[in-house]
């Protein structure tokens, strides 16, 4: 009785394992086995030792319960893929002769050679056996993934508004696609439309929707192959996918093609979800953002990895947004590591780390690249001119230096991320962001004829790409899967919403000052790349000051409520390394010092800009009671002393503030706009005197929040500087006219700047 239990307890806990060998998979050959061993390499290392000293290519393992090998092969055998005899003959599926069938093996032969593509369809062979759906993909949502669909469907169920918005910040790697299409499905959303701007995404999001099982129910549609005649049965459950590109046109400033016309006739009034993809792109698009608000849809998604625009908009509150940052996602991967090893979910998730170069004193002042007056400027250093044929850099000898000392091999020369002990044999495949299409094509025929660089495939990734043809990313991909080593240059393209595992480091060899540009182009290092075992993704600046500068922004604006910019700094500084070299040296810079470092980035003139930025208000929530307060503050208005209350009550008469009443729509749209931006300029004329108080008062008095500011005893003085007391200020704050969390990390940035 014991042994039959044994061999039911083994029966139901069988694992599939594939492999293969050079040999084999030179003839498209795979063996598709079983084992009760959990450690299938163990199984497989037994088979390899007694059969072939052939090298072990690739092995793959799938739990399979109490199912059989046999029964994955027989299904692989209906995708067209036949078992192989002892002599290494292709059995056809059809074949009934006995004999044959008799000498089968568990070796497969799928035609081709490529791993990936095997794996593939062995995964869609087991899940068809396992769950009855022909599709590879059953992995799960990560815990952050599920939080983010009970935040979602909790605050779509909550709200009563007819739009209703809600922010993923989840950056590169979270699974925002599948994250999103999950959501949907709690959503019961049976017509969902994927708007992005960057129309590239377009496979991820049709991949994640046709491979996954839980998704079988739903349709891929591809807007792009549209023709303008298109009818959808209500009763479907689709996704469309559209880009504004195609829609508006490349400018995002047209009008809706004419393909378009009557589809979104439909589109407007029955799409129950709208997913806007990359949305940060649209934030400064007018044309784009009016188009949207026409869908009459139940549920909005906005969707970014890098939303920092969005995040200062005011739009979205604690509420309304959930977001994964780059600190979140490091210190949950640091206590998963360090609870599973190498089973941890994140344990292929690599790390970043940060590098701070300077051109070097020598070349600068050789270049002529730059003046006292505007300082370095990488884009002026790299600038080239012509044609492309005879395209060169405007300071040619300087940027060969800037080259020859990135390959010199003596550290003790000059200190290079190629002659970095720490970092050898980890940049085979790179990124390397320019300024402008003349940089690249300058760069690519200096480093095609440098003696160290051109063991390197040289990619261009921009313009027509050289003529390599129109699909960049596929270029990129052959390019490193038919070269040891390879460095793409670009200057736009590929920076944003694509994943090419290889690439370990990233080149900043551009002034970019856009912190989403910036954070893009960094995370594209940060893709898993489990078989060539990376666990780091490097970051090199040639601007260390932007770098600071670029650090600090995004920690700001990722703050949360009640939590400073200098308590993000010290948690980002603990999850990764920013490594300065100087004069051809590594500095050693404390997190402390490093610390102070990037804050003090932040000047007196920017603290000042954010205090009386459009970011610190939410306009919309102005009320009656607001108007009261804010009606004898003077500010650039051409409106009279007791006008303000009359209009904001004929204005108000369908809601309690202005956001309530533009939602029901029975308001004259002009008549509100010119009321709030007259609102507007009187809290940015109160705003804009806090900093004087705050100086005033300083050394003595340190605010340190919001709390200390509004509690101080020196309410006299600050309504003589603002121009109203301190009861309204409060009452301001509290209706969320004035945001709180923008205003208080303001105060903690000009306590800095004013030390």
């Amino acid at each position: 009785m014991k042994s039959i239990k044994s061999n039911e307890s083994m029966t139901k806990n069988r694992f599939l394992y594939a492999y293969s060998d050079e040999l084999n998979l030179k003839a498209g050959n795979m063996k598709v086995g079983e084992s009760t061993q959990n450690d299938t390499l163990d199984r497989i290392d037994q088979q390899i030792t007694a059969s072939n000293s052939h090298t072990l290519v690739r092995y793959e393992k799938w739990a399979i319960g109490g199912n059989s090998d046999r029964a994955v092969r027989k299904i692989l055998e209906t995708y067209g893929f036949p078992t192989v005899t002892k002599n290494g003959r292709a059995i056809d599926a059809k074949d009934l002769n006995k004999k044959r069938r008799s000498q089968k093996t568990e070796w497969v032969n799928f035609g081709t050679s490529d791993v990936d593509t095997i794996l593939f369809h062995i995964s869609r062979a087991v899940n068809e056996l396992l769950h009855g759906v022909s599709r590879p993909w059953t992995f799960k949502m990560r815990n952050e993934q599920v939080s983010f669909v009970e935040c979602g469907n909790a605050y779509f169920k909550k709200v009563s508004s007819e739009h209703k918005i809600f922010l993923l910040n989840g950056k590169m790697r979270f699974g925002k696609t599948h994250a999103a299409y999950q959501l949907m499905k709690k959503l019961s959303s049976k017509i969902t439309l994927v708007l992005t701007y960057k129309p590239g995404v377009r496979v991820e999001w049709k991949n994640n929707l046709d491979n996954h099982v839980d998704f079988v129910e739903y349709k891929f549609l591809d807007a792009l192959e549209f023709e303008g005649n298109e009818k959808f049965d209500a009763k479907d459950k689709i996704v469309i996918f559209a880009s504004f590109q195609d829609i508006l046109g490349k400018g995002l400033n047209g009008s809706p093609k004419k393909k378009w016309l009557k589809i979104l006739a439909w589109l407007f009034n029955n799409v129950e979800l709208l997913i806007i993809d990359e949305a940060h792109y649209g934030a400064d698009k007018q044309k784009a953002m009016d188009f949207t608000k026409q869908f009459k849809c139940k549920y909005r998604i906005d969707m970014s990895g890098t939303p920092l625009r969005l995040l200062a908009s005011g739009i979205y509150e604690e509420e309304n947004t959930y977001s994964w940052t780059f600190i979140d996602e490091q210190l949950v991967k640091r206590e998963d590591v360090k609870k599973n090893e190498k089973n941890s979910e994140y344990y292929w998730l690599p790390d970043l780390k940060f590098f701070r170069y300077s051109i070097g004193e020598k070349i600068l002042k050789d270049s002529n690249a730059y003046s006292d007056d505007e300082q370095f400027k990488l884009n002026k250093f790299f600038a080239a001119e012509g044609g492309r044929d005879d395209v060169k850099f405007i300071h040619p000898a300087s940027v060969e230096k800037f080259i020859d000392n990135l390959a010199e091999t003596d550290s003790k020369i000059y200190t290079s991320p190629f002659n970095n002990n720490e970092l050898a044999g980890k940049l085979s495949h790179l990124f390397w962001m320019m300024d402008s299409v003349n940089s690249v094509y300058a760069m690519k025929n200096l480093l095609s004829e440098h003696n160290f660089f051109k063991k390197y495939r040289i990619v261009v990734a921009c313009a027509d790409n050289d003529g390599e043809g129109v699909d960049t990313k596929s270029i990129v991909e052959n390019a490193i899967k038919n070269n040891d080593r390879t460095i793409t240059l670009s200057c736009g393209k590929l920076n944003t919403g694509v994943t090419i595992p290889e690439w370990s480091g990233v080149f900043c060899l551009t002034d970019t000052v856009s912190p989403e540009t910036y954070w893009q182009t960094a995370f594209r290092v940060q893709s898993e790349d489990k078989k060539n075992g990376k666990l780091c993704g490097y970051i090199f600046d040639w601007n260390p000051n932007r770098m600071l500068q670029m650090i600090y922004a995004y920690c700001d604006t990722v703050a949360k409520k009640n939590q400073s910019t200098q308590a993000v700094v010290r948690k980002f500084l603990d999850v990764t390394k920013v490594l300065s070299y100087q004069d051809n040296k590594l500095v050693m810079i404390s997190d402390e010092e490093l610390q102070g470092a990037i804050i003090s980035t932040i000047n007196v003139a920017k603290s000042l800009n954010d205090i009386t930025s459009e970011r610190m208000l939410m306009i919309g929530n102005i009320d009656i009671e607001a108007v009261e307060i804010l009606e004898h503050v003077v500010a650039e208005s051409k409106t009279k002393s007791g006008e303000s209350i009359e209009l904001a009550k004929s204005l108000l008469k369908n809601g309690k503030t202005f956001a309530s009443s533009i939602n029901k729509g029975k308001t004259v749209k002009k008549d509100v706009d010119k009321f709030l931006d007259t609102q507007k300029l009187k809290v940015i004329a109160v705003l804009k005197f806090i900093p004087e108080f705050i100086r005033v008062l300083n050394p003595k008095v340190k605010f340190e929040s919001v709390h200390e500011l509004t509690n101080t005893v020196h309410c006299g003085l600050f309504k003589e500087a603002t121009g109203i007391g301190m009861d309204g200020f409060k009452t301001l704050i509290e209706k969320k006219i004035i945001r709180e969390d923008r205003l208080e990390r303001t105060i903690q940035s000009l306590n800095f700047t004013l030390k």
